[in-house]
């Protein structure tokens, strides 16, 4: 019954301490309308906000964004791989990049040795 008692009276007494001290040891920091903040080496997680108008109604859209310098493209074409499927699903997917060429100013190059990419 001791043991009990004391093993009762302990958790009442020290848990919320344990409980102050974790939460008081938020490592990140909270900044409103970031989700996570770091240096240079880590990615920063941000919300990006786009109003839109259709006749006389407004909507806000909110995107998520990952911005850093490591996450910045360093060429101006954009490496791609395409992992498996026949002939003819090979070229659906360069019909399709090809179409993104030509409606946007985005340039792709089929590199099979990319350490970054997009795979199909």
């Amino acid at each position: 019954m001791f043991v009990q008692t004391a093993a009762l009276y302990l958790l009442i007494v020290f848990a919320p301490l344990c409980l102050g001290a974790i939460l008081s040891n938020l490592t990140l920091p909270m900044v409103p309308g970031m989700d996570v903040m770091a240096s240079d080496k880590y990615p920063h997680f941000g919300i990006v906000e786009s109003v839109s108008r259709t006749k006389h109604l407004h909507f806000r859209h909110r995107r998520q964004i990952i911005a850093g310098p490591i996450y910045e493209w360093h060429t101006y074409e954009i490496p791609y791989t395409i992992w498996g499927g026949d002939y003819e699903f090979q070229n659906l997917i360069r019909r399709g990049i090809h179409m993104w060429e030509e409606a946007t100013c985005l340039r792709f190059k089929e590199n099979q040795q990319a350490r970054d990419g997009i795979r199909f």
